[in-house]
């Protein structure tokens, strides 16, 4: 009998992830119960954690780059978006979310920015500077 390709990778999965559980359960065998669970539910958090920096930075740098393309008149696509802008803002000096080159885009989305924002981004950068 035939089995698909994909179900013999999908089945190798499980297998190996039930070898790693056991290893895991080996090496904490001296935990209670109760301190597996929570190792085991602190793992799962760090790595939604994890998961969603990781979300949010690709988003994040998915905006501007639309953003760019708008502003260079090739892309309708972009469309404001009050929460990242408010992300970008908050993160903007984190070299993990943007590199050089989003950073040198980032630069010129400040020069559009309006009202409070505007301020409000200035006073940070003077305070960084000074």
């Amino acid at each position: 009998k035939k089995i698909a390709k994909h179900i013999k990778i999908a089945r190798e999965k499980r297998k190996k992830e039930s070898e790693d559980a056991e290893i895991d359960e080996s090496n904490n065998s001296h935990l209670s119960p109760s301190n597996k669970k929570t190792r085991k539910s602190e793992m799962k958090s760090e790595d939604e954690a994890a998961m969603k920096d990781l979300n949010d930075r690709i988003s994040a740098q998915n905006y501007l780059r639309d953003w760019k393309l708008k502003s260079a008149g090739m892309n309708n696509i972009w469309k404001f978006n009050k929460k990242m802008q408010v992300y970008l803002l908050r993160n903007m000096y984190n070299p993990k979310l943007l590199d050089k080159t989003y950073f040198a885009i980032i630069k010129k989305y400040l020069n559009n920015l309006q009202g409070q924002s505007r301020v409000t981004t200035y006073k940070q950068a003077k305070e960084i500077i000074d």
